[in-house]
């Protein structure tokens, strides 16, 4: 089967995330979850957890909400997103709410970021959040440090 015929395909996906220790996480999709983890760990330099976050069956669009959906989660818990872009250079993911949708803020709507892969630093979403929000309200809180 091609590879355009297996995007429009139904067929069962995993979603899963790569737990990096710096608090940041990569989140995709694919339809064989032991061989994506090697080749992610031949790509990667940095070790990482590999996590099962959801089992679907949908075609690699539906797949795509739901990373995106799985993305915004990862942000709410306290990660950092990250991503690799064609070139193979790795980013962050600063607005996770970008390309969002109603659909896919109804799939976010369903989806609860699992217990045992909360981060271990309960203040790291506020970081996150400072730093999403951009420099002016970094430099109001950082004036208000040095008031302190």
């Amino acid at each position: 089967m091609s590879g355009r015929a297996q995007k429009y395909e139904r067929r069962s996906r995993v979603l899963y995330a790569l737990l990096f220790e710096a608090g940041q996480v990569y989140i995709g999709q694919t339809t064989d979850a032991k061989r994506r983890e090697k080749e992610h760990r031949r790509a990667w330099a940095a070790p990482f957890r590999f996590a099962q976050l959801e089992e679907m069956t949908g075609t690699q669009r539906e797949a795509e909400d739901h990373e995106y959906a799985w993305r915004h989660r990862a942000a709410s818990a306290g990660y950092v997103v990250v991503a690799k872009s064609w070139a193979g250079a790795t980013f962050v993911v600063t607005d996770t709410r970008n390309r969002m949708d109603e659909a896919r803020w109804a799939i976010v709507r369903r989806l609860r970021w699992p217990r045992e892969l909360r981060m271990r630093r309960p203040w790291a979403w506020f970081w996150n959040w400072i730093a999403w929000q951009g420099g002016a309200v970094a430099g109001v809180v950082m004036g208000l440090r040095v008031v302190w």
